[in-house]
This record gives C-alpha cells, structure tokens and sequence, in this order.
C-alpha cells in the first residue's frame, strides 16, 4: 500500500509479547465442499487465493500459512478488522475518561452540524452502526455513494469530470435517511471514519498516535503497522490499517484473554463483556441482504474468535470466490476457516477421522499424518487431535455455507478482470473491500 498511498506509522511496542509455537500439520485435512467433492484444506487454501493464514489455540501458534509474498514479518491490509480494531479502542479511551459515548458527535466535531452526524447522532451511534444515514454502500458499483467515498480518500483515481475532495470535506456531505438514530443497524464505513475523527478531537493526535500509544504497544505487537491516509492526512479508520498476521494473533489472544496482554490490562474487561453480550447479530444478519453487496462476497479478511475453545483464527485472502465454477475440480476456490480446539485423544480416535485411502488401516493413515509436512512455524510436528478434526469440518462447513448462500451474484477474479484496468484498490496484493 505504500507504494500506492500515503500513510502514517502505528509504532510497535519496545517489549513484545512472545508467542509460543506448537505446530500442528492440517494441510490434509479434508471436508465436503457444497458439491460433496473432498478437498483438503491445503488445496482450499491455494486455490482461493489466500495470502495467509495463523490459527493460535490457547495463547499458541498451531498452525501458519502464507503466500504471495506475505511472510510473518511483513504488513498485509486487513480491510474491515480495521474498525473492530477501532471499536475496541474505543473502550480503552472510554475507561481513561478521555471519550464520553453518549455525547453527540458535535460535541467534538462542531462543524458536522448540518450533516447527518450533526443534532441527535452521538458516539454510541458510531460505534454501534445505528446512524439513520443515507448511504448504499454497494462495493460493485462504478459509481454512486462507494465510489465517491474511495475519492475522498484517494482510493479511486480521480475523476477529471468530479470536483477534488479530501475525506472530511466529503464526510460533511453525508445527509439522513429519515430514520431515528439508535433503531436500526446499518453497516456503513464512513461512520467509523466519524469515529476515528470523534477520537483525535478527544485526544488532541493523530489516530495512529493514539492506536500505538493506547493499544498496539499495550498490547505488546511486535511490527509497526500502518494506516492510509487521505491528502490532508486524515486516517481512513473504516478499512485502511495494514498490520501482521501475528500482531493480529495478538489482538485476538487479548480479545479471548478478556482485555488482558503481555501482562496488562489493556482493554477494560466491562468493554469486553458489552461486545460479547449486548450486540445484536440478528439485526447484522437481518440488514446484510439490503446493503447491496453481502460481506461474504468482498475480499476476505477473517478474525475468528471462539474464546470458549481457546481458538482463534486470523486469514487474508484478497479476490472474491467462486464455489459453483464450472469445471472437473469443484474444490476450486473454496473458503476456508481453520481452527483447533482441546487436547489430543487416543491414537485410534483420530485414525477414524483422519482422510483415508480405500484400504488403508489405522495404523497406516497414522504414520502417513505425521509425514505429511511441516508449518512455516517448524518445530515439532504434533499429532493432530479429533477435536482438532472435528471443529476444523465444521467450521470449514459454516463458512462454505455462508458463501454458497450469496453465490449468484459474486464475481470471479476473471470477471473483475473483464472489467476493464483495476483501481488501487482492486490489485493483486492490496484489493479493497471497504466493509
């Protein structure tokens, strides 16, 4: 993204929190795709263009996969994580009183009066995606509200026949859509960039100064990350953070260890139980067929948390997918989410779930696992567990199912080709989702 933006440094922590690695071999593990063709999750991997992926279970690295280009050290644009990212933040500024959510956003912002984040529209709004606004935020259309929006932020390429803009100015714009605050949730991404603008007015810096000074290096990361920026360098919060996977790992470990890392109390743990237990998922998956492009259809980014198995699951893969191409190998393009959960079982409990060749015995489909490869991670090769199988199938199975749901209307990468030139956002390594 450097190459193509301008950007603002996320600086790491001095002393970063280790990760142990305890690799365990799920390259052959093998599930049903929509089709009922097997397909392993190596395979799924490669060919859904994934750049990487790192599974941690329990504060550990089990399994780590990169690709294109991405290595352990390297920052990748994680899109969308960006506002979980942003939300959380928000907690830790509300514990050091330096936020009040119930404020209305011009209590910071006074010139947004006038504007749909202007009267009653307060910070909690923001960060509950509650905002009344008038706002189509569908990522295929050439133009309309998205692609004004990726102007401002210098994300699309300027348009001679559109007057110049920057973020704020076009954020000033944005007008309501006759419906109360607070009543309905709608996913639109420039309620964070309000949010991420409510942030530096509270604190008097720059969003990436405060990311680093309250989060990444509480927190212990052990990479800079980074943020795009528009020409008058406002951050683009909504979607614009670059980060590593590993660093990612380390949220996510927080995130399960209820706010705590490298030894502190980074997020309030009152913030964590209000994301938990006071969101209201009906209402996300109820407002997804209405916002023109479903989120499953989008270049993927992933956090997966499963705090009650001690999993989590980081992934990046930049294309949309297509489970229903037509051809000889239906195992083409699946997506998939990987995990592990609790310790190992006998050795007969996981043969009769492991993949195996007709007429193959236990014992053979055993000693066939375990020289089946290695992790980036190296080390010591574990043997994996049923546990592991089984929670891995069925969350591939969950995910497969989410995408052959929104499938008439996705789009291969040779469609987008077809298309005509790419924009900045839609390169092989950097392509944007704006969700």
């Amino acid at each position: 993204m450097r190459e193509l933006l301008p950007t603002a440094n996320i600086a790491r922590s001095r002393e970063p929190s280790l990760l142990s690695v305890a690799p365990v071999y799920l390259e052959d593990v093998s599930f049903a795709n929509p089709q009922g063709a097997m397909i392993g999750v190596g395979d799924a991997l490669r060919t859904s263009h994934t750049d990487g992926i790192v599974v941690s279970h329990r504060g550990r690295i089990v399994f780590e996969w990169y690709a294109h280009g991405l290595t352990p050290d390297s920052q990748h644009l994680i899109f969308s994580v960006s506002k979980s990212i942003a939300g959380t933040l928000g907690g830790i500024l509300v514990d050091k009183g330096k936020l009040d959510p119930d404020a209305p956003v011009i209590s910071y912002i006074p010139e947004m009066e006038g504007s749909v984040y202007g009267g009653a529209c307060t910070v909690r709004h923001l960060l509950d995606m509650s905002v009344g606004i008038r706002f189509d935020e569908d990522y295929m259309a050439r133009d309309g509200d998205v692609m004004n929006y990726r102007r401002s932020t210098g994300w699309e390429p300027p348009d001679p026949s559109v007057p110049p803009t920057n973020l704020r100015d076009y954020l000033k714009t944005l007008r309501p859509n006759g419906a109360p605050h607070g009543h309905t949730f709608h996913y639109v991404s420039t309620n964070t960039d309000v949010l991420g603008w409510v942030y530096e007015r509270a604190c008097g810096i720059s969003y990436a100064k405060i990311l680093s000074q309250y989060l990444w290096q509480p927190m212990g990361a052990e990479h800079d990350a980074y943020i795009s920026v528009d020409s008058r360098g406002a951050a683009r919060v909504a979607g614009g953070i670059c980060a590593s996977l590993r660093d990612l790992a380390r949220f996510g470990e927080m995130m399960r260890n209820h706010g705590v890392s490298n030894a502190r109390q980074v997020v309030p743990s009152w913030w964590i139980d209000d994301i938990r237990h006071n969101g209201n998922a009906e209402a996300s998956v109820a407002r997804r067929p209405h916002e023109g492009v479903p989120e499953r259809q989008l270049p993927q980014q992933v956090v997966y948390d499963r705090p009650q198995r001690g999993a989590i699951c980081r992934r990046r893969h930049p294309w949309p997918v297509d489970l229903h191409r037509s051809g000889q190998r239906d195992r083409d393009r699946p997506r998939v989410l990987a995990t592990v959960a609790d310790g190992p079982r006998s050795r007969s409990h996981v043969a009769a779930r492991l993949p195996r060749d007709r007429g193959e015995t236990r014992r053979q489909v055993l000693n066939r696992w375990r020289r089946g490869g290695r992790s980036i991670a190296g080390g010591r090769l574990l043997r994996p567990c049923a546990n592991h199988l089984r929670l891995l199938r069925s969350l591939i199975r969950f995910e497969l199912s989410m995408t052959a749901a929104c499938m008439p209307a996705v789009r291969t990468r040779q469609q987008l080709d077809r298309q005509g030139p790419t924009t900045n956002d839609q390169s092989p390594t950097d392509t944007t989702d704006d969700s």
